[in-house]
């Protein structure tokens, strides 16, 4: 066979085993990580919440991420082990699956997504971190989720804004803001964020709110290693052959 279609035949076997799998959680796994945070009103479009703009941990998941982030405060998120085994279960891993709430929300296009990384890359908190600052992160994955193309990331004008919480705005705001210098912008490996989309409780079937995480230094699956392996032997086939042919 040609060495060509060989490289591209392991190529695409590569770029398969990149699947967006489905996970389930039990929700006595969940809990908030400051729930003694301050709360912070926020405003998506016509609607107000006010909400405790905290991160959840996820037992069983560390290895993803530390913490994870709500996208959509608009839905509820179900923690602690007082439902018995209830599980929440995550049809998605996939960005492109994260729903809109508005016809003019950009959802998770690639641009969206690189601004998570970058602002993860630049400023998640490490493990001793406190509560204004793992509050002001999530304010800015909501704005940076949620705000309307064409509009700064400002938490004081837009589709998506927050007030009452002002130490905690301003310093999200800071965060948002840095997004668009030399040292953060583009700097964030897209790689290093992980997803939980389109999440249902069963058996109840609510809607369960979308949640991102931050692994610094991403480790590949075990199977990926496996084809990643596999392509890179066929690469230096193709190679020898190559240079067989010329000799």
């Amino acid at each position: 066979m040609n060495p060509k279609k060989l490289a591209l035949i392991a190529a695409g076997m590569l770029i398969s085993t990149l699947v967006h799998a489905q996970v389930d959680v039990p929700v006595s796994s969940v809990s908030l990580e400051f729930p003694g945070a301050s709360t912070v009103a926020l405003h998506i479009g016509g609607t107000n919440e006010t909400v405790i703009p905290t991160p959840f941990q996820i037992a069983g998941l560390e290895g993803q991420s530390r913490a994870w982030f709500c996208m959509d405060p608009l839905q509820r998120i179900y923690y602690g082990g007082g439902m018995g085994a209830t599980v929440i279960h995550y049809a998605s891993t996939n960005p492109t699956d994260f729903d809109i709430w508005n016809p003019s929300s950009p959802g998770l296009t690639a641009a969206r997504v690189q601004n998570l990384a970058d602002l993860f890359n630049a400023h998640f908190p490490p493990l001793a971190d406190n509560a204004l600052t793992s509050g002001a992160l999530q304010l800015a994955v909501w704005e940076i989720a949620n705000e309307f193309s064409g509009n700064s990331f400002d938490l004081t004008t837009g589709a998506f804004t927050a007030t009452d919480n002002a130490a905690m705005i301003t310093l999200a705001q800071s965060f948002l803001s840095s997004l668009s210098l030399p040292g953060v912008q583009g700097l964030g490996n897209v790689a290093g964020l992980s997803f939980l989309i389109d999440g249902t409780l069963n058996p109840g079937g609510d809607l369960v709110q979308d949640l991102v995480g931050w692994h610094a230094t991403p480790v590949p699956e075990p199977s990926t290693y496996g084809i990643a392996g596999a392509f890179g032997l066929v690469c230096v086939a193709a190679l020898r052959r190559r240079r067989r042919a010329r000799a």
